[in-house]
């Protein structure tokens, strides 16, 4: 497909005239804007479909790249195929703020970008309740699963499900994926014997690991919204949560 030029982007912006709101911000995904909206950004723009299982796959049409253009902000993590082209399209003379983060659902990172954005944005104390929310519920999400300590102590973690299994305290045998499982992974799971598997939903590979004559218990995390009627990040980590009760009761 072809570049869009700043002309066909003048163009656009004549024929088809977007209100936007004064502080309006643009997410490349359903993370992101789960990032956005712990910030305390309002009414955020979203440009991948939220019931896509691959989103930084998504592919901006031209009339999401004038939303993109006339947007005071846009958060996005770097991994997007689309950025390659709004960055070209946009080029040096463009007004937009792109603020850059990190979508790891680790209790600090989650904390790290989340205040990104709101330092950016002026949203610094809402951004503070939100996350002591956050907190709130990972320290309860903690209390709880100190009494499942020896299932939770024999537990192989998919490498994208590794942050927030870290901030719960799971200490995991063995960190796999996002590739395909070797034969030396799968050797080395056979000698480890897990209780458990926290895999990822969006590209689970630990299926080979469960020809075990033992078969561990698993569990599919989710990264972002989307999922079952998921809107927001603290959905995400609930649903997660209840994924994981649902085999440690």
């Amino acid at each position: 497909m072809k570049s869009i030029t700043k002309w066909t982007l003048l163009v656009l912006f004549i024929s088809f005239g977007l209100n936007l709101s004064a502080q309006s911000v643009v997410a490349t995904n359903g993370w992101t804007a789960s990032f956005a909206q712990l910030a305390g950004a309002d009414d955020v723009l979203i440009l991948a479909p939220s019931d896509m299982k691959h989103p930084p796959e998504y592919e901006i049409s031209l009339k999401e790249m004038q939303i993109v253009a006339q947007a005071d902000y846009l958060v996005f993590a770097g991994y997007e195929a689309m950025m390659g082209r709004i960055r070209e399209s946009l080029g040096d003379e463009s007004q937009l703020k792109m603020i850059q983060i990190t979508t790891v659902n680790s209790q600090q990172m989650i904390h790290e970008s989340v205040m990104k954005i709101a330092e950016v944005l002026g949203t610094q104390s809402v951004a503070a309740e939100n996350l002591k929310n956050l907190d709130d519920f990972f320290d309860l999400w903690r209390k709880d699963l100190s009494w499942h300590q020896e299932m939770l102590s024999s537990v192989i973690v998919h490498f994208h499900q590794n942050g927030p299994a870290g901030s719960l305290g799971i200490k995991p045998l063995m960190v796999f994926g996002p590739a395909p499982p070797t034969l030396g992974e799968n050797a080395e799971v056979l000698k480890i014997k897990p209780a458990l598997i926290i895999d990822n939903y969006h590209n689970p590979v630990a299926d080979p690991f469960l020809e075990m004559d033992e078969e561990p218990a698993i569990v599919r995390w989710i990264n972002f919204p989307g999922t079952e009627g998921t809107t927001t990040l603290m959905d995400v980590l609930e649903y997660n949560r209840k994924q994981l009760n649902q085999v440690l009761d």
